[in-house]
């Protein structure tokens, strides 16, 4: 049976919208505003120095990957438009828009980059120094947890601020774990982080996640553990990298 191609003209005019205001804000706040804001982080042990660097190529891009966290919330039936959602490691308002298109109202996010009234600037790892306890009902970490050389730290800091029973939202990119590799991935300046050599073991599957999070685990309710293993190499950039998510309630 032959599929036929049905354009959906509302989504498609709802995106552009969303890109013009994403645009417009963007040139609004760092053109002309310079509200364009970094993180200190020489004196952290715990975030790699190159990161901001290697975001900023990125700052005016629009990513989807995050609705693959996103789009699994709309069917947690304890969540609802008001819920208080935390976005970590945003980049710029995209993830923000994105929530927004599916209704979710209540959206902040936290970044080593910001220029958006949007944007808390701030540090992972110190969630508690910008947002009380146990006030998120949901905290999304999208593949920003590989940014950190403490994983561990991080999890806790998201446990910390998100409601008992909240949610939590982890993706990080799949990853070919070589290393063989390292060296030719050290000479990639700008997309890799040149201090790899302090990442432990590459977080690349589920099982990973779910120990990092440990007693805290609850109940699981989307997990992708990238079955089509497409990941980068040194020599060959893949367009769809996979992912590995998982969402889950939180046991405190």
């Amino acid at each position: 049976m032959k599929m036929k191609n049905v354009k959906i003209y509302g989504l498609s005019v709802l995106n552009k919208i969303i890109h013009l205001q994403f645009n417009l804000r963007f040139y609004y706040f760092v053109k002309l505003q310079r509200k364009l804001k970094f993180f200190k982080v020489s004196n952290s042990n715990e975030i790699l120095k190159p990161t901001i660097e290697h975001n900023l190529k990125s700052l005016k891009q629009r990513n989807l990957r995050m609705n693959g966290l996103i789009k699994p919330l709309k069917a947690i039936e304890l969540l609802n438009d008001e819920s208080k959602i935390l976005v970590i490691g945003p980049r710029n308002e995209n993830d923000l828009f994105l929530l927004s298109m599916d209704g979710f109202k209540n959206v902040i996010g936290i970044d080593l980059i910001s220029y958006s009234p949007l944007i808390q600037l701030g540090d992972m790892h110190e969630l508690t120094a910008y947002f009380e306890t146990s006030f998120f009902d949901v905290v999304l970490c999208g593949w920003t947890l590989s940014y950190s050389t403490n994983p561990e730290k991080v999890i806790s800091e998201i446990v910390s601020v998100v409601k008992p029973n909240g949610i939590i939202g982890i993706g990080v990119e799949y990853a070919i774990d070589d290393p063989s590799l390292d060296f030719e991935w050290k000479k990639l300046d700008g997309y890799v982080l040149t201090e790899r050599d302090k990442l432990r073991d590459r977080i690349n599957s589920v099982t990973q996640l779910k120990n990092l999070i440990g007693e805290n685990l609850g109940d699981i309710y989307f997990q992708h553990d990238a079955p089509l293993k497409n990941a980068h190499l040194p020599h060959l950039m893949v367009d769809k990298p996979s992912s590995v998510c998982l969402i889950c309630s939180v046991l405190k």
